[in-house]
């Protein structure tokens, strides 16, 4: 068991020893067990960008061009094509399987900055709210996390031209990337090397090119113009003005709660001790991703949203810190006076209820209960054989296309516009018998259409599923609880308004 440590002197546990691999292979196994049986239970996070990115990866498999756009992330689509083609729950036992692999080589990269008790760094991963949250979703910051965390590692083993490879494959990734290889070009630079290792030099800094020439290439061969990537960007920077923007400080404002209370302490306790130069590169890449998204949601720029989860890129680096913070709890405690035996049973009963935390703050996202209700619409859709003429469909919310299970490329389901007048009058002018779902959540607060509006444009309501959340948070500090009412109706269209009325459209 992992406990507390006396001193600084105490040696790594070995990786390479058959009872640290045993351990190691355990904790992963846990890991995994709990990640599929919580997706199973909780089939979709209700994250927008979650169904968007799953239904754009099954688009790539008979489209290819569909993976070439910025935020599709082509390298996270190519990687996740095949489990996609096999169902959602496919996807994320593949999804659960980057995580675990990303908590295996956050306790290697432990080992390599002789970080004693490094094998708590993987689980350090996973107690993190947002990164737990993620861990066997369909979003792109598990993966870029695993990439930062072995473009680290093979930096640190000195294999710096596969660093930098690798490096510039991560702006496929996330857009993060871009920052990330610019760093890495200033890093090999600015690296001490032999005075004949020029060649060395320029050879690492062709390579950081690799993954944007390989972006460019594909656009050009898939799309007909090799900068498709880049003009299919969100431009201009500031287009999206309606989502924001916020404190220079944000992100750092926040961090107590993206970490929660057990790991905000370690953090803060770790922080001193973590800085060293063993930790000069990781620290580096922490810093700039939190400082470029600052940056970016202060200005209101690329549609940054302030949003935490981001900051699961850096979630090894993160757990590295909070590593720190447990052994110099250990030191305290083992100078304090306390035996062995209650250091381990202490560290262990403080391990499991950390444990549990991830998986109350996932509970208390009221959006997280939305799977639920949804695929209640979508079993009400199949018993009653509501989809068998081939109707066109329709959703305020994406996952239920994808619960669903439209076909690629099927010309059923209708894609959603912003903005409410012109998503009336494309409703209005759907033919009759076009079956649909609408919400009083995603479809009223992105889409400004709210369910009474549709027996004006023609529908009628089916059926109706209701469901009411009562959210406990049990958090040490500000304990809370909230009641949220979700509605989902399923719809038909059984008259043909031609026009939207414009009252309608003013209310």
């Amino acid at each position: 068991m992992i406990m507390p440590i006396p001193s600084d002197k105490r040696i790594p546990e070995s990786h390479s020893s058959h009872s640290g691999r045993k351990l190691r292979f355990f904790i992963c196994l846990i890991i995994y067990a709990v990640l599929v049986g919580w997706f199973l239970y909780w089939p979709y996070t209700g994250d927008g960008d979650s169904a968007l990115h799953y239904l754009n990866i099954r688009e790539a498999s008979v489209n290819p061009v569909a993976m070439l756009h910025p935020w599709a992330r082509p390298l996270f689509v190519l990687v996740m094509l095949l489990p996609a083609m096999a169902g959602v729950v496919a996807l994320h036992a593949f999804a659960a399987g980057l995580s675990v692999l990303l908590v295996w080589q956050t306790m290697r990269l432990a080992d390599d900055l002789e970080i004693p008790n490094s094998t708590l760094a993987g689980p350090l991963v996973i107690m993190q709210p947002l990164a737990f949250a993620l861990a066997s979703d369909f979003m792109t910051e598990i993966p870029m996390a695993l990439g930062i965390v072995l473009a680290i590692r093979l930096w640190s083993a000195h294999r710096r031209t596969a660093s930098c490879i690798l490096v510039s494959l991560l702006p496929l990734v996330r857009p993060e990337g871009f920052i990330l290889a610019s760093a890495w070009g200033i890093i090999v630079l600015v690296t001490p090397t032999p005075g004949s290792a020029w060649r060395a030099r320029l050879l690492q800094c062709l390579c950081l090119g690799v993954g944007l020439a390989s972006w460019t290439l594909a656009s050009w061969v898939l799309a007909g113009n090799p900068l498709y990537w880049l003009d299919s960007w969100s431009w201009p920077a500031s287009s999206y003005e309606s989502y924001g923007q916020g404190s220079l400080f944000y992100h750092v404002e926040q961090w107590p709660k993206y970490c929660g209370e057990f790991l905000f302490v370690l953090f803060v306790v770790g922080l001193p001790w973590s800085v060293r130069f063993s930790m000069r590169l990781p620290w580096i890449v922490w810093a700039l991703v939190l400082g470029v998204h600052s940056f970016l949601w202060w200005q209101g720029l690329f549609a940054s949203l302030g949003l935490m989860r981001i900051l699961v890129t850096t979630s090894p680096i993160t757990a590295l810190v909070c590593l720190h913070g447990w052994n110099a709890f250990g030191r305290f405690a083992s100078r304090a006076g306390m035996s062995r035996r209650k250091r381990k049973l202490s560290a262990t009963v403080i391990l499991v209820i950390a444990g549990f935390i991830p998986l109350q703050q996932y509970y208390a996202v009221p959006e997280h209960h939305r799977c639920h209700v949804i695929r209640q619409v979508a079993n009400f859709i199949r018993e009653h054989h509501l989809l068998e003429s081939r109707p066109r469909f329709f959703a305020g919310d994406e996952i239920l296309i994808a619960e669903l299970d439209f076909p690629p490329s099927s010309n059923l389901p209708v894609p959603n516009i912003w903005g409410r007048t012109e998503q009336l009058r494309l409703l209005a002018g759907l033919p009759q018998g076009t079956v649909g779902v609408w919400d009083n959540q995603r479809g009223e607060m992105w889409r400004e259409v709210r369910i009474k509006d549709f027996p004006k444009i023609g529908y009628e309501i089916i059926h109706r599923v209701d469901q009411t959340i009562r959210i406990f948070y049990f958090g040490l500090l500000m304990p809370s609880s909230r009641i949220e009412r979700q509605h989902y109706v399923v719809l038909r269209k059984v008259s043909f308004p031609g026009v939207v009325s414009p009252d309608l459209k003013e209310e």
